[in-house]
């Protein structure tokens, strides 16, 4: 699938991420970070898809996203603190102490 074809399920992608089987989620979520990796992802998708991400259980979702995250930290503080002010309230100690990287 091209960067293209992606971009224009863009969407879909982050509606599978919050209730989907963690492979699921985990492609999705690839294929989010390759778009915006390219330049191509919205902002407000990439704030979507993290708020879902940061709800769900699995570990290895949630710090992938958070360090994703943490590449725009420059770019957009204000966004990204209050993204990532969402883990506070995560059910797992490990995930509530980790910052961006």
């Amino acid at each position: 699938m091209t960067l293209d074809e992606t971009a224009e399920h863009a969407r879909d992608y982050v509606a599978v991420l919050p209730d989907s089987r963690s492979v699921v989620a985990t492609l999705a979520q690839d294929r989010l970070k390759a778009l915006d990796e390219a330049g191509k992802l919205d902002v407000d998708l990439l704030a979507d898809a993290s708020r879902w991400v940061f709800g769900r259980t699995e570990k290895k979702l949630v710090r992938a996203q958070l360090t994703w995250r943490g590449k725009h930290a420059k770019s957009t503080p204000d966004e990204v603190v209050l993204t990532v002010a969402e883990l506070f309230a995560h059910e797992s100690d490990d995930v509530r102490g980790r910052r961006p990287s």
